[in-house]
C-alpha cells in the first residue's frame, strides 16, 4: 500500500518539524514547505493526498494558496487543513467559504487531533471520488 503524501506548508519551524514527524510516526510521507512559494512549486513537482497549510507566511501566505488552489482547479483533488495561529484567520476562511476540509488553531490542537482529522479528511476524499 502507498503512503499518502502530506504537505505541510508553515514558517515554524519546530511545528512543522513536529507535524511531520507525528504525521510519519502515524503512517504518511511528509514533504514541507515554509511559504506558499515553495508550497506551490512542491504541488507542481508531485501532487500531494492532502496539504496542511498555515495561513500567515511570508513570500506567500495561505490565503494566496486558497487563491491558486481554486483557480487551478486542486481544491476537488487535494483535500486541504488550515492549521494557523490565528482565530482571525479561521474567520476568514470560513467568510470566504474556501472548499477546505478543516480549519484548527495551533495552540488549540494536538498532534493527534490533528492526524485523527487529516486521516477522516483523506477517508472522506477518497469515497467521494
Amino acid at each position: 500500500m502507498n503512503k499518502k503524501k502530506i504537505l505541510l506548508v508553515d514558517d515554524d519551524r519546530p511545528i512543522i518539524k513536529a507535524y511531520s514527524e507525528g504525521l510519519e510516526q502515524a503512517g504518511f510521507d511528509t514533504t514541507i514547505a515554509y511559504d506558499g512559494k515553495e508550497a506551490m512549486e512542491a504541488i507542481k513537482k508531485e501532487v500531494p493526498d492532502l496539504i496542511l497549510l498555515d495561513m500567515i507566511m511570508p513570500i506567500m501566505g495561505g490565503e494566496a494558496v486558497l487563491n491558486e488552489l481554486e483557480k487551478s482547479n486542486l481544491f476537488s483533488k487535494i483535500p486541504v487543513i488550515v492549521v494557523t495561529n490565528s482565530v482571525t484567520e479561521v474567520d476568514m476562511v470560513k467568510r470566504k467559504n474556501y472548499e477546505v476540509a478543516g480549519y484548527f488553531v495551533k495552540s488549540d490542537t494536538s498532534l493527534e487531533l490533528l492526524i485523527q482529522a487529516v486521516q477522516k479528511a483523506l477517508h472522506q476524499h477518497r469515497v467521494d471520488d
